[in-house]
């Protein structure tokens, strides 16, 4: 569109489309292929040397000016929705403790009612079934710090260990 012979140009050669290609793109478009931030510095860069430059008035006798107005309009939004030009607003902290204390409460009464149901019956059944609600608690082990999980062989022996009674009293 813009780039040809300079004889076929209605604007003559003073504003010669390869002029800003050469002054905006010395190093060609290999930037479009870098992740998002680095696209957006790169345009920034261009955006600033147009301005420093004052070759906006060669965009307007190429008949550019809107491509251009377009071009500072989009680059301006795209840095404040990427958070690069204005801080992103953070989303509200969620509730983690509150959540994390309810869990455990929830957890504490439920150990209490398996408890109370196998005390209030002596019968073999009852204790029976005790253990088999409290087995998912017993037998649970953290991961560790890292986020990494416990192999199944150290969990297995770690609950052997562990038994009903220590997992309704680390609640």
């Amino acid at each position: 569109m813009w780039t040809g012979s300079s004889a076929s140009r209605p604007y003559g050669s003073s504003y010669a489309p390869e002029k800003l290609l050469t002054a905006l793109y010395p190093e060609g478009l290999t930037f479009v292929r870098g992740a998002a931030a680095k696209r957006w510095s790169e345009t920034d860069t261009r955006v600033h040397l147009i301005a420093q430059q004052q070759l906006d008035a060669q965009f307007t006798a190429l008949g550019g000016k809107d491509l251009l107005v377009n071009l500072l309009a989009t680059h301006k939004a795209t840095g404040v929705a990427a958070g690069i030009t204005a801080a992103k607003s953070l989303a509200e902290t969620p509730p983690v403790r509150e959540k994390l204390d309810a869990l455990k409460a929830a957890f504490r009464a439920y150990v209490l009612q398996v408890a109370a149901n196998a005390a209030l019956d002596p019968a073999a059944a009852a204790h029976a079934l005790s253990a088999k609600l409290l087995a998912p608690l017993a037998t649970y082990v953290a991961p560790d710090v890292a986020g990494k999980p416990v192999p199944v062989a150290a969990a297995a022996a770690m609950s052997t260990e562990v038994g009903t009674q220590s997992a309704a009293a680390s609640l």
